[in-house]
């Protein structure tokens, strides 16, 4: 966030100005000023307005994601969508829904009568009154009305300083370690806080049930123990273990075992296809098969 940016909390009519990471939620509207830009965060969603633009959170769950643009302009870079999960961006005359992955700008003229509808990678769909169009990256349209039959083809805008600003955010998340090593998958998550206070619940028992050399004897067991289980794994992958190439592998680990297991029982299928785009999918070492002589 830079410049200006003001905040109305849901149900209330007054302004105040907007501080970093602060959560929003159904009903909240935000507002950058003449010279301000600000992002906003959903799920795999990156949201960003430029000045002299308003947004409003209409429906916001762990499901659906609806955002109303009211004046200006936005880029929304989606990273990824999971499962059954709906991203829409509704401007005063249309509602469009993002279907992939990439970039997206919208743009709202002041009387909120024409939207601009860009899409650089991905794929949406624009509804309005009785009509529904398919957009993707082959042609921009402005939409005028709310029937959407009175549409101009138009050209891409020329990148200007907004979408060098929002790319430089992209660059600066691609590379950065936590986009390589955290997912910010809400269950993956809630699920890993689980594990980790069962497993601190179960040291505390350990401690006090046992003296402390027999505690630390059967922590270093499991130790042991683990880390055998964890190269045997690797022998039959094919694969060194991550750690060997970024220490930071040790810390970020065992999500990466819950993130198999969950795959193991079909679940986050569109989270596995967005890593293994990223990193490529699972080897298993091919055993080699036994030829019979005569």
């Amino acid at each position: 966030m830079t410049g200006a940016v003001s905040f109305s909390p849901a149900g209330e009519s007054d302004w105040v100005q907007a501080s970093v990471n602060r959560p929003l939620t159904t009903g909240d509207r935000l507002w950058a000023d003449a010279g301000a830009r600000a992002e906003v965060q959903i799920g795999g969603a990156m949201i960003r307005l430029h000045a002299e633009t308003g947004v409003s959170i209409l429906n916001l769950d762990d499901q659906i994601a609806q955002v109303q643009l009211t004046q200006g302009t936005l880029n929304v870079r989606v990273r990824r969508l999971d499962a059954n999960q709906v991203l829409e961006v509704d401007t005063p005359n249309l509602a469009f829904t993002l279907r992939q992955p990439g970039e997206y700008r919208r743009t709202v003229d002041a009387d909120g009568n024409a939207t601009d509808i860009v899409v650089r990678n991905g794929q949406g769909e624009a509804y309005g009154e009785g009509a529904a169009y398919v957009v993707d990256s082959r042609q921009p349209y402005r939409f005028t009305g709310t029937g959407l039959r009175d549409y101009q083809y138009v050209d891409a805008p020329r990148p200007d300083e907004f979408d060098r600003w929002s790319t430089e955010r992209d660059r600066r998340y691609d590379n950065s370690a936590s986009a390589r090593y955290v997912s910010q998958d809400v269950v993956l998550g809630l699920t890993m806080a689980v594990i980790f206070l069962l497993m601190c619940a179960g040291a505390s028992e350990i401690t006090a049930r046992f003296s402390a050399p027999a505690a630390l004897g059967t922590a270093l067991a499991i130790f042991v123990v683990g880390w055998a289980l964890q190269y045997w794994g690797h022998y039959f992958e094919g694969m060194k273990p991550a750690f060997y190439d970024d220490v930071m592998g040790l810390a970020i680990g065992p999500l990466f075992v819950l993130a198999e297991a969950f795959f193991l029982f079909g679940a986050k299928p569109e989270l596995r296809r967005y890593i293994e785009e990223r990193v490529g999918p699972t080897v298993a070492r091919r055993t080699p098969t036994p030829t019979s002589t005569a």
